[in-house]
């Protein structure tokens, strides 16, 4: 075979075996300390805690109101350590317990919660939080429970830190940010859900939480699970 046949021949074989490469299947990368799941109650992402026995959410949403719309509701969201005067302190493993505090003799703690996996065209979002009886939790508030929540515009690349510094270009405070106040809520003996107040919705939602020292110091912690913690409910 001369050799401009043989360079030719080669060539085809290079142009098929371009042709007939996959298409690369979307990431399933997470960061250090989570894992993806995809399960059968229709959430998929990554989450710091497997999600997979959850009660069922709607994966499939239409882009405008009709007489079907069902409202389903995220739990157990991912939480992030945020060090507001150590910008450079990285959060850490990401875990699932809620847990805000300037209480005298703590390291001033913030948190970003992290609800992934919401399905396109979902509508009507709204940020909440529930409680279960009292022998079905983990929750204790010190002093002032009330807590600003901020949605942020966005979350560093996986290949980021998460520190107060590289959260900077997504969290912008209004002047007059929502509040949740937990306060004296863990005296409570029964189950209570706390109606929520409206965010935008996207496919990964990410709220800035914060004890409001305007009401004086005090710490926020809770357990997360399907009958304690935040919640994000939507339309579909």
């Amino acid at each position: 075979m001369s050799v401009l046949i043989k360079t030719i021949v080669i060539l085809a074989a290079l142009a098929s075996s371009t042709l007939a490469a996959p298409t690369p299947a979307p990431t399933t990368e997470c960061r250090e300390s989570e894992h993806f799941y995809s399960c059968g109650n229709g959430y998929k992402g990554c989450f710091a805690q497997d999600p997979c026995s959850l009660p069922a959410i709607s994966t499939s949403c239409s882009s405008s109101s009709s007489a079907g719309d069902t409202q389903s509701t995220l739990r157990q969201p991912s939480m992030y350590n945020v060090y507001p005067g150590q910008p450079f302190r990285e959060s850490g493993a990401a875990g699932t317990h809620l847990d805000v505090t300037t209480a005298a003799g703590d390291v001033p703690q913030q948190q970003v919660a992290a609800f992934r996996g919401l399905p396109a065209g979902a509508r009507d979002c709204t940020l909440g939080w529930v409680q279960a009886d009292e022998l079905e939790r983990d929750f204790v508030v010190t002093d002032n429970g009330a807590t600003t929540t901020v949605q942020m515009t966005g979350f560093p690349p996986r290949n980021e830190s998460v520190t107060a510094g590289n959260l900077t270009p997504y969290y912008h405070v209004p002047a007059v940010p929502n509040t949740v106040d937990f306060t004296n809520w863990d005296q409570t003996p029964g189950a209570a859900t706390h109606i929520g107040m409206p965010i935008s919705c996207a496919e990964d939602v990410y709220v800035r939480l914060a004890i409001d020292n305007t009401n004086g110091l005090g710490r926020v912690s809770m357990g997360q699970d399907a009958m304690n913690g935040l919640t994000l409910t939507y339309t579909c």
